[in-house]
């Protein structure tokens, strides 16, 4: 490692199936900062504290194996909405891991709701 620090992962030094658990775990961290700075509702949050829990156990990673790596926060609920899809269909397509596909699209359907409810009592 470049960086002299052996516990260091990187996306470069992981096969290919290693480098794809990293990569969804960073999409999960980064969605739970969205969720926070959104507010979320609680049981979306629980949701995604669950589904990144149960993903660190299942995989053998944890937040701090990540930590470095590519975090952000979705500005808007629409793009939060689009991350959340997007890792999904990682989750079921690269890793076949339908438990953190399905919470990923319960969390995902509950904003949809939240944008949809809003919308209408704007009206």
């Amino acid at each position: 490692m470049t960086s002299g620090c052996a516990d260091e992962l990187t996306r470069e030094s992981l096969g290919p199936e290693r480098a794809d658990i990293v990569g969804l775990l960073q999409l999960l961290l980064s969605a739970r900062v969205s969720l926070e700075l959104h507010g979320s509702d609680p049981v979306c949050m629980r949701i995604m504290s669950d589904c990144i829990a149960d993903f660190e156990q299942r995989y053998g990673l944890s937040t701090a194996d990540v930590a470095n790596g590519i975090m952000w926060s979705e500005q808007s609920t629409p793009a939060l909405i689009r991350l959340l899809v997007y890792a999904q269909a990682e989750a079921t397509d690269t890793l076949n891991d339908p438990l953190c596909a399905e919470r990923l699209e319960m969390c995902a359907a509950r904003l949809m709701q939240n944008v949809l409810s809003f919308s209408r009592a704007s009206f």
